[in-house]
């Protein structure tokens, strides 16, 4: 079945307190903003590790990158 190309960020409670995973959150929504338009049919939700803080947000937009080169690997163009 084909998706609408929404995204879902959950977050640990490892990460810290509520403010900590926010902002994490936040980094992570804007990390995938530039590689979004390369999921249009699939919805998928992605779960942060606890260490997702000490990256850069340059290695975010890396990691966002590989991990759509790896879904389409995985589950075809999407």
């Amino acid at each position: 079945m084909k998706g609408t190309g929404q995204v879902g960020f959950a977050t640990s409670k490892r990460i810290g307190c509520h403010a900590r995973r926010n902002r994490q959150r936040r980094r992570a929504i804007a990390a995938w903003s530039h590689v979004h338009t390369l999921t249009t049919e699939w919805d998928c939700i992605l779960v942060l590790a606890p260490n997702a803080h000490s990256a850069t947000f340059e290695q975010l937009k890396i990691e966002s990158l590989q991990l759509v080169q790896r879904m389409k690997e995985r589950w075809g163009n999407g």
